[in-house]
């Protein structure tokens, strides 16, 4: 799988996972009914005794709510009906609506991104690293399901930090994290060239979403297809690496 199962492979899973698109059509009752387990905790939790399908069913009904309809107009008792729990239930397991909020945010952004900052360092080139890891993480942030939550996660911002907060340190901290230290591999080897490399890692960050993000945040554009998500990365990729391949 090359680099896409190191820093994208951890880092995928689907970072925001087929909600949004899925929340409008028949597909979700069948797809969340065989894989709402990975998709809300990112492991597969029946082999997890211990976990709970209520708090599980808790947590998909208030992330289809909370897409739908935003974060102030949502209800508990709303939240309850949906996942066909008591009202009781539901505050069994969380305290108010900003704990169960900070608990969709959290399952959703380890779903959608599951990169491990601290997993092995892989060895491919940068050409073939970086436009695996292109790629598939605009593949990802072009979704329907992560221009919501991304939507969702700006409108809440103001009201609820603490609540941006967890996505920023479930989604670009550790992605930004682990290509750091990619970085600093290649640069020790004589490969890349990069002296800040937190900094270059978040300036890659930012190139490569620059052509379709703001568009389609925006509702100006449709979602690219493979072929131009592609070629983007691929000429973004080489503007990157002009400014940063060692000389020597």
């Amino acid at each position: 799988m090359g680099y896409a199962g190191g820093i994208i492979g951890e880092c995928v899973q689907v970072w925001y996972t087929t909600l949004c698109s899925l929340l409008q059509s028949n597909r979700m009752s069948t797809f969340m009914a065989t894989h709402s387990a990975v998709i809300l905790t990112g492991r597969d939790s029946s082999n997890d005794a211990t976990e709970s399908p209520k708090r599980l069913a808790i947590i998909e009904a208030a992330a289809r709510l909370f897409l739908e309809s935003g974060y102030d107009v949502v209800s508990m008792d709303a939240i309850a009906e949906s996942a066909q729990v008591s009202k009781r239930t539901v505050y069994s397991h969380f305290s108010n609506k900003e704990t169960l909020f900070g608990a969709v945010m959290q399952t959703m952004c380890r779903r959608f991104n599951r990169m491990d900052p601290n997993g092995d360092i892989p060895s491919d080139v940068p050409e073939k690293v970086l436009n695996d890891v292109g790629v598939d993480f605009v593949n990802l942030i072009t979704s329907p399901e992560a221009i919501a939550l991304y939507r969702t996660v700006t409108a809440e911002a103001p009201r609820h930090p603490e609540l941006a907060q967890v996505f920023y340190q479930n989604g670009p901290d550790p992605f930004c994290t682990a290509l750091s230290r990619y970085f600093e591999d290649q640069t020790a080897k004589g490969t890349l060239c990069i002296e800040d490399t937190t900094t270059a890692a978040q300036q890659f960050w930012e190139l490569i979403k620059a052509p379709f993000h703001m568009r389609l945040l925006l509702g100006l554009a449709e979602r690219p297809d493979g072929a131009a998500i592609s070629a983007s990365v691929k000429s973004t990729v080489e503007a990157f690496l002009r400014m940063y391949r060692s000389e020597s």
